[in-house]
């Protein structure tokens, strides 16, 4: 069994990397699917499609089989995906580049 998760924050200075008192944000839908696209199910059975980041940005995809899977950032009204590619963690915008935001492949083992 794996986890995906991670944290969506404001961006304060857009260089695209998370800077020390860079906040946050809550209430950003994110989307899981595997790395072809197709949807995901965890080690239950269960369909996992979204999550919603907590009060500090934080979100969790838990239960998964190891795998490759991507996410997708489901803009938060009021906010742009900042500068991508840069820092050690890779962030691909999608081809609209105001809406969504998508991680390169994820692969998770055990």
């Amino acid at each position: 069994m794996v986890s995906v998760g991670n944290f969506v924050w404001n961006d304060l200075d857009r260089d695209g990397i998370q800077d020390v008192g860079e906040p946050g944000i809550a209430g950003v839908t994110l989307t899981i699917t595997k790395a072809d696209g197709s949807p995901v199910t965890d080690i239950y059975g269960n369909a996992v499609t979204t999550t919603t980041t907590d009060a500090n940005g934080h979100y969790l995809f838990a239960n998964l089989p190891p795998g490759s899977y991507k996410v997708t950032v489901t803009n938060p009204a009021g906010y742009i995906p900042t500068l991508t590619g840069a820092g050690t963690v890779r962030i691909i915008a999608t081809a609209n580049g105001l809406t969504t935001a998508q991680t390169a492949t994820i692969t998770v083992t055990p």
